[in-house]
């Protein structure tokens, strides 16, 4: 797909289109386009976007978890929130403000994640969002799991085949 292997004059066009078009829907489809970059600096260029006025602001808040989710980087987008939290959730609503942070981990599979997500929760995230932070430690959890018995029996699958 063009939005997924764009080059940086691919990703200046669908910028300058999505700047450009009055039509918020036709706004959101490029900004969107641009999230699924896999291209690590045009990754940042999109992540910073979400601290501009460019989007109305609940678009923005949540544009690096779309890139965390479609970017196959979603390491970046979180060092990204991570860093920027406060200004993320400041153009969000008092309903997201619990599950925020935690949405970002929601795209790994590996177990540091799960700890890092409580230690940052402890650190710096309040009590009322435990239960959202409890639910993705969780879905992280899975994900390993799941993802440590499918490569064995892929593993076991090619030996197989050999």
């Amino acid at each position: 797909m063009v939005r997924q292997n764009a080059d940086a004059a691919t990703w200046d066009k669908l910028h300058d289109l999505g700047a450009k078009t009055t039509v918020l829907a036709e706004k959101q489809d490029y900004y969107d386009a641009l999230a699924h970059s896999r291209e690590p600096k045009l990754i940042q260029r999109t992540l910073a976007l979400a601290l501009t006025d460019e989007l109305p602001a609940s678009n923005a808040a949540f544009s690096p978890l779309l890139i965390a989710r479609e970017s196959d980087h979603p390491e970046l987008a979180w060092d990204f929130g991570r860093t920027n939290m406060k200004s993320l959730l400041a153009k969000t609503d008092a309903t997201t403000i619990d599950s925020y942070a935690a949405g970002y981990f929601t795209f790994f599979s590996d177990p540091e994640r799960s700890s890092e997500l409580k230690s940052y929760a402890k650190a710096n995230l309040p009590a009322t969002s435990a239960k959202e932070v409890a639910k993705v430690v969780d879905e992280v959890d899975f994900r390993t799991q799941f993802k440590k018995r499918i490569v064995s029996q892929l593993e076991t699958a090619l030996q197989a085949n050999e």
